[in-house]
């Protein structure tokens, strides 16, 4: 009887030594998840300018462009981390979401509508009458995010992640191959046109030594400072 129990105890201590790996991973793709769905939130919260129960529930969300930025890149990082569970249907719908909706410049509201429609609209030169010209220090600001995504965009690792969830990112990818070379000559521009409300015309460039220097240090470093001066100067 004795023997009896010891075969039956070490069966039982062999059924949960094969358990464990699979109650870890369970708990370990529901943290994962869990971790996609908070910062999906947070992304969706600082886009939208309405209230909503589950945005009460952020209270320090900002919802000015470099702070989207970088709550829309954190994301991205998380989906792209060697730790994240990509073969559960959060992870799927978290990563369709970002090349669905959020890349459809059509969608009020979305990343894409954000960034490529509200955004831009800031650079027109001339503005459109009756709407509201920057500063070059407010421009400064709005490229340093410009230059964020352009710095930390990996298009590779997150096709990768979104082939693993069993879903395409090529809208996603898309709007990046749009976006990155838009924005980024506009601020170029915007400078050489010396911010002032005409028609752009780059031999202005280099006669506005202040107002440069407002872009540079009042805006884009502002934000720099602020995140550890994760960024270089990428414009004149």
């Amino acid at each position: 009887m004795r023997s009896q129990c010891t075969h039956l105890s070490y069966q039982a201590f062999v059924l949960v030594l094969l358990t464990i790996p699979a109650v870890t991973l369970l708990n370990s793709c529901q943290e994962s998840d869990a971790n996609l769905a908070s910062l999906q939130l947070r992304a969706t919260c600082s886009l939208s300018s309405k209230a909503s129960p589950s945005c009460a529930q952020l209270p320090g969300i900002q919802h000015d462009w470099p702070n989207q930025v970088v709550y829309w890149q954190q994301l991205l990082d998380a989906i792209v981390a060697p730790d994240t569970c990509l073969n559960t249907t959060k992870a799927h719908g978290i990563i369709n979401w970002t090349s669905s909706s959020q890349s459809n410049t059509s969608i009020a509201g979305s990343f894409a509508d954000t960034w490529l429609n509200f955004q831009v609209q800031y650079y027109d030169m001339p503005r459109k009458p009756n709407v509201r010209i920057e500063a070059p220090d407010t421009l400064g600001r709005k490229c340093w995010a410009f230059a964020y995504l352009d710095r930390f965009w990996n298009g590779s690792a997150v096709a990768k992640a979104g082939a693993t969830a069993g879903t395409s990112t090529r809208q996603l990818a898309a709007m990046y191959q749009t976006g990155l070379p838009l924005t980024m000559g506009l601020c170029r521009k915007v400078e050489e046109n010396c911010f002032v409300n005409q028609t752009y015309d780059p031999s202005r460039n280099g006669t506005c030594a202040l107002k440069l220097d407002a872009f540079h240090y009042l805006g884009f470093e502002r934000e720099n400072l602020l995140r550890r001066n994760i960024l270089h100067y990428p414009f004149y």
